[in-house]
């Protein structure tokens, strides 16, 4: 038999002519052929490659294009030193595909993700190499660091959170560049008078777009209540 120019699904086309020799087969099902590609000298070459910047605890998604297309492959890669990472993707009708990395930290950042070989899913597929337009950088950008303080002259102490009943307290939050309360308000620093104990909490956006949230309970105590009692008639003197 004579194979000319064959799609072999992992990217690439063998070139040339494959010829295969031996003896005649014995039935009409035994008259098949079943070809296995191994290692191609020639590694495969992706178009482009690119990661999206994230936040610290988020997962980026990497893109990249030079596939097959509307195939599945299986993809060996590895995140700065940390080696034999594993993601399974599908190609659109154009090549291109994307995959997550898990959760990434901000030690992270500006770590290399390599993209080391691919392998087409299917049965007996073997993983073949990619040398180049294989790695992006990756960006990862930090939480806010956020603190909140309180400001009061009520309660057990100044400042302590813990207010009688009546009483005010102004908290102030610190660390990011917008601020946005439970209670609706847009700004670092609230007033509140709550009548029990109530936890407010605030979001802090950075500049990047990540986002801390810190919460902040205000107990109140109730005022007391004198109780006048009578314990009964007394003599005059």
């Amino acid at each position: 038999w004579t194979i000319r120019n064959v799609d072999f699904g992992m990217g690439f086309k063998l070139s040339g002519t494959v010829v295969l020799t031996g003896t005649q087969p014995t039935s009409a099902e035994s008259n098949k052929v079943e070809i296995l590609v191994g290692n191609d000298q020639t590694p495969l070459v992706f178009g482009c490659m690119s990661a999206n910047e994230v936040c610290e605890g988020q997962k980026s998604t990497v893109s990249f294009s030079g596939l097959r297309p509307n195939t599945t492959f299986n993809l060996k890669y590895s995140v700065g030193t940390t080696n034999n990472l594993t993601a399974s993707v599908t190609t659109d009708a154009q090549g291109n595909a994307s995959f997550q990395t898990a959760a990434l930290t901000l030690g992270q950042s500006g770590a290399t993700l390599r993209i080391d070989s691919v392998q087409r899913a299917v049965s007996g597929a073997c993983y073949l190499p990619i040398t180049s337009n294989n790695t992006t950088v990756l960006a990862v950008n930090p939480n806010p660091v956020v603190a909140i303080t309180t400001t009061d002259n009520s309660g057990i102490a100044n400042n302590d959170a813990i207010l009688c009943e009546g009483a005010s307290t102004t908290l102030t939050a610190s660390g990011g560049g917008t601020y946005l309360w439970n209670t609706g308000a847009a700004t670092s620093s609230i007033t509140v008078s709550p009548a029990t104990s109530t936890s407010y909490s605030v979001t802090v956006t950075s500049n990047k777009g990540c986002q801390t949230v810190k919460n902040q309970l205000i107990t109140v105590y109730p005022k007391p209540q004198p109780i006048a009692s009578n314990s009964g008639p007394v003599c005059i003197g």
